[in-house]
């Protein structure tokens, strides 16, 4: 009698745990925020309407660039005009 006592507590023993571990998956459907996500779309199209704008900005700040070097090429053609008025006054001093 002792024999069949000592293998019967044995495998009882083992499925018995079994059954604990499989309740645990039970949870795995509580993250069922699913409905959550749906809202993270709405923030995704106004994210591509912001980035549009950004390049627009960026356009404009190409165009101001533009602009500094028109002034470096006025700057210039003063300088040129320089030198011819120079000899006006040389010959009007002499005359004086």
């Amino acid at each position: 009698a002792v024999n069949p006592k000592d293998p019967t507590p044995g495998p009882p023993v083992d499925p018995e745990p079994s059954p604990d571990p499989e309740p645990e998956p039970t949870p795995d459907p509580e993250p069922s925020p699913d409905p959550e996500p749906e809202p993270s779309p709405d923030p995704d199209p106004d994210s591509d309407s912001d980035s549009d704008s950004g390049s627009d900005s960026d356009s404009g700040s190409d165009s101001d660039s533009d602009s500094d070097s028109d002034s470096d090429s006025d700057s210039d053609s003063d300088s040129r005009v320089t030198p011819p008025n120079n000899e006006q006054k040389a010959p009007s001093n002499p005359k004086g």
